[in-house]
């Protein structure tokens, strides 16, 4: 079986795509414009993951390390099961060790190696394991916890992965604006159901700040490249 790695890019942009960076560079994030311009890039984010209604979206400066600390600070419960196949399942228990967030590790080198179970309640796994070129399908990550609801490292896999039919198992994504997007680099993004608790364990992370507002500085270029993209 061939394995493909993805690296951090993409290496290249579309030129339309570089454009849009440079004109979207000079532009305060406090304007009215510049608002319209994040809230329609929320909302598209929001129609390209299938569910408007009854899901949040948050998205701020930073990395796709920035997004997933985020996700896991802000709405991963205790006694989560945690699939570590690769650095990046390591890097999310890192953090909830950092946190003091109670966790349970499965360790596997693919997802052909796990058995599965009915008694798990709540699931984080990273979609596309880019360090060892594993991939855990949802709807095989469903058939092994049927009655999980999951947590998804979607960094190397939103823009590609379709979520539609899978909506009422996750919980919660984080992803990144570049990747498989194929944006700039620049922007962390997470989406969960708004159903879920919040959790005020950080401060920058903490993602009831993000709801309906711009807390923090945001690079404006990358948000009007992402919309460019994915408009």
């Amino acid at each position: 079986m061939t394995k493909i790695l993805l690296n951090p890019g993409p290496t290249n942009t579309a030129d339309d795509t570089k454009v849009a960076q440079t004109v979207g560079s000079d532009v305060c994030h406090r304007t009215e414009n510049f608002k319209k311009l994040f809230s329609k890039t929320k909302r598209r984010l929001l129609e390209i993951y299938g569910d408007i209604s009854s899901s949040e979206i948050a998205i701020m400066g930073g990395s796709g390390t920035t997004a997933l600390e985020s996700m896991i600070t802000s709405l991963v419960p205790p006694k989560t099961t945690v699939i570590v196949a690769g650095i990046y399942g390591k890097r999310a228990v890192e953090i909830m060790k950092t946190f003091n967030i109670e966790h349970e590790i499965i360790l596997c080198k693919s997802v052909d190696e796990l058995y599965g179970s009915s008694k798990v309640k709540s699931l984080y796994f990273v979609e596309n394991e880019t360090t060892s070129g594993e991939h855990f399908p949802i709807s095989k990550m469903i058939e092994l916890y049927p009655n999980a609801k999951f947590f998804i490292d979607a960094t190397s896999s939103f823009g590609s992965s379709s979520y539609h039919a899978y909506l009422q198992h996750i919980n919660a994504l984080c992803f990144c604006s570049n990747k498989c997007l194929q944006s700039v680099p620049g922007l962390g993004i997470v989406l969960w159901n708004k159903i879920l608790n919040l959790y005020s364990r950080t401060f920058y992370g903490d993602l009831s700040k993000y709801i309906d507002n711009i807390p923090f500085t945001i690079p404006v270029q990358a948000v009007a490249a992402l919309f460019d993209v994915i408009s």
